[in-house]
């Protein structure tokens, strides 16, 4: 096939599997609400421990997409004074322990009820987690947690920056195409990698994770780009056991020590995918257009110069080892990885959602309840003054009218539990004010932020040995460039001069023969 034919098909496998891939991911709501609740609607009559029953224990033969367990009637509680201790009663027990007219109630298991039934309807509120969802996924998903119980959902979430996440995208890339054509002449073969920017895009949908884990992809290619150079060539004609064998011994043999680097590569991936919101199915397949991609562009380069030039220049010298020229192309995306990381939290996102929440509960609400009922069993009989004396233990360990005024007591709010639906009331709140929420709403990104770190592992060793001679290119003008840069770049490609006077086609040295053209 000649060049032009594979130049075509490299266009054509680039760039449908490029808007492949950004297609599916739109579709499978990579694109979708970054995180926020789900608020389901039933009637006031379905039993709610059944509701919660039937979600939290359903959502176990799912992929997890709850940030918390589902918040219901029969999931809070309230203080009561028992005259002895003070007991945590089920909201949804309440109105049969206590009556409207117990001095207890002080009205705040009404006031909270109504936060989850009112009006003849039941509401559940669900916290999701932070990522890759869609409306249409959930509705799916409820309809088939809730079977035959009859609902209807409504989504509060927060959008993700995706015009940040691809500009980004596509600013690294071009750093990157800008790094190969400087040093195009020293790594051979190296605007192979054009063709994998577009496959990698599909990325940016997971941010930061994404553009690791792009980045990594990137090095791993940039650094096997001679032994794919070398399998490319022999692929060509065909395949049999005499080609295997001869495969083995000019590609597999040869390269033997570049093969430890893709254990490393595959292991700093997996770390990236389990720490972050990529998705494995996902991911795999970007790889695998990207692979594509990569051994055509691999063979349309070597088409290209056997059809340019008369003479082809063949290194009698393998590299024995990589030379960490990979550190450098992986350096723009890397760079936008922890751009975004250090970005993101700082870009809060509104909810959106139709919409507002009229019943709400102050935290304010909820410290004066458990005040009252953990001073209840003290408090003075009547009004202050009236026909009721109370007494304390005098100094004199008798007992000794209180002449204070009757009053509530004051108690350490500290030994008791604290407000337990202030997530949901702040969630409320943002809804209401059409405030701003936190980015990272229903999940902690520690470790995902950590995970990141890996990147420097690759980066940091090519920068320290490659790197100012492939900036320095960039950055410096034409006249700055000799001297000591001369003297930084003889220094880099010392590795290429024989040395130790070894003969190159002694029969221990095959490791190192390429051949003789």
């Amino acid at each position: 096939m000649s060049f032009f034919r594979f130049f075509l098909l490299l266009s054509l496998v680039t760039i449908v599997s490029a808007i492949g891939l950004l297609a599916f991911g739109f579709y499978a709501g990579y694109g979708g609400l970054r995180g926020g609740y789900a608020v389901l609607q039933a009637d006031a009559s379905v039993d709610d421990r059944l509701l919660r029953e039937r979600l939290t224990e359903g959502e176990n033969d799912f992929t997890g997409i709850f940030a918390g367990a589902p918040v219901s009637e029969s999931s809070q509680w309230v203080m009561l004074d028992d005259f002895g201790s003070l007991q945590l009663i089920p909201l949804d027990k309440y109105d049969a322990r206590v009556f409207s007219f117990d001095p207890r109630n002080d009205g705040y298991a009404g006031k909270l009820r109504d936060v989850f039934v009112r009006d003849g309807k039941r509401y559940v509120y669900i916290p999701l987690k932070a990522g890759n969802w869609a409306v249409s996924s959930l509705d799916r998903r409820f309809y088939e947690l809730l079977g035959d119980i009859r609902f209807s959902a409504e989504y509060f979430g927060i959008g993700k920056p995706l015009p940040l996440f691809f500009l980004t995208y596509a600013v690294a890339s071009l750093f990157v195409i800008i790094i190969c054509y400087v040093n195009k002449k020293n790594h051979r073969g190296i605007t192979a990698v054009f063709a994998l920017l577009p496959p990698l895009s599909c990325l940016a949908f997971f941010g930061a994770g994404g553009f690791a884990a792009a980045a990594l992809f990137l090095g791993l290619f940039v650094c096997f780009r001679e032994p794919a150079a070398e399998f490319v060539k022999y692929l060509s004609f065909g395949i049999n056991a005499q080609k295997i064998k001869l495969i083995y011994k000019e590609v597999i043999e040869p390269y033997r020590m570049y093969w430890p680097f893709l254990a490393v590569f595959a292991a700093a991936i997996a770390a990236i995918v389990i720490f972050t919101e990529l998705k494995l199915f996902f991911t795999l397949l970007a790889a695998a257009c990207a692979f594509v991609a990569f051994l055509l562009s691999v063979k349309t380069i070597s088409l290209w110069r056997s059809g340019q030039r008369r003479f082809v220049p063949v290194m009698i010298i393998r590299r024995s080892y990589p030379d960490f020229s990979f550190s450098l192309y992986m350096a723009p995306l890397a760079a936008a990885a922890f751009f975004v990381m250090l970005l993101t939290p700082l870009l809060p996102g509104t909810y959106s959602g139709g919409g507002k929440f009229n019943f709400l509960v102050e935290e304010q609400d909820y410290y004066a309840h458990l005040n009252y009922q953990a001073s209840f069993s003290t408090q003075q009989l009547g009004r202050p003054g009236a026909a009721y004396p109370g007494y304390i233990l005098g100094e004199d360990g008798l007992p000794a009218m209180d002449t204070k005024a009757a009053g509530i007591q004051k108690i350490k709010f500290d030994d008791y539990p604290p407000f337990p639906v202030k997530h949901l009331m702040d969630f409320f709140n943002s809804v209401n004010s059409g405030g701003k929420a936190a980015a990272n709403v229903g999940r902690g990104r520690i470790w995902e932020n950590l995970s990141l770190l890996i990147l420097l592992l690759f980066i940091l060793p090519g920068l320290l040995f490659n790197g100012k001679t492939i900036f320095g290119k960039i950055l410096l003008p034409a006249k700055g460039r000799s001297g000591g840069l001369k003297k930084i770049t003889g220094m880099l490609r010392h590795t290429d001069i024989n040395r130790k006077k070894v003969l190159l086609y002694n029969s221990k040295n095959t490791f190192r023969i390429r051949k003789d053209a």
